[in-house]
């Protein structure tokens, strides 16, 4: 239900907002698994929607509130949160969706310190597409042979 909940893109953004935030109180009470929460959160705040229009993004502040808290975690923790947290923060170059640009320098420092995560750093600081990697952490396996995003 967790992951169901992520990946529909195409509800409105209030919606989503009521729902990354039961996500989040679902996750202080022990009720499921970070790596849900954390993939579902990417997914409901992503500031690039992999198929929803861009019109049902989260508004930046409650993408900010969710990166705050997951910036109050181990993201070394879960290979999900850093993910969820590079979602949150990537850069659009639209002011609409862009968080601002000291919140997305926190996130490029925590995954720094993670590190193996340039490719999500590069999203965060520069915008851009998701590799296939990060296309595989999108839908949680890899796409069939010859499909791509874009």
């Amino acid at each position: 239900m967790v992951r169901l909940s992520g990946a529909l893109e195409r509800v409105p953004a209030a919606d989503k907002v009521k729902v990354g935030d039961w996500l989040l109180g679902q996750l202080d009470k022990g009720e499921v698994s970070a790596g849900a929460v954390h993939w579902a959160l990417g997914r409901l705040g992503a500031r690039v929607p992999l198929y929803g229009s861009a019109h049902t993004v989260v508004p930046v502040p409650a993408a900010a509130r969710w990166l705050g808290r997951l910036l109050g975690t181990d993201l070394g923790g879960s290979e999900q949160g850093a993910f969820a947290a590079a979602q949150l923060a990537r850069l659009t170059h639209d002011r609409e969706r862009d968080i601002d640009a000291a919140l997305r320098d926190k996130v490029s420092a925590a995954l720094r310190r993670q590190g193996g995560n340039e490719p999500l750093v590069r999203l965060v600081q520069e915008g851009g597409e998701l590799g296939e990697a990060e296309q595989v952490r999108v839908f949680g396996d890899s796409l069939p042979a010859g499909l791509r995003l874009g």
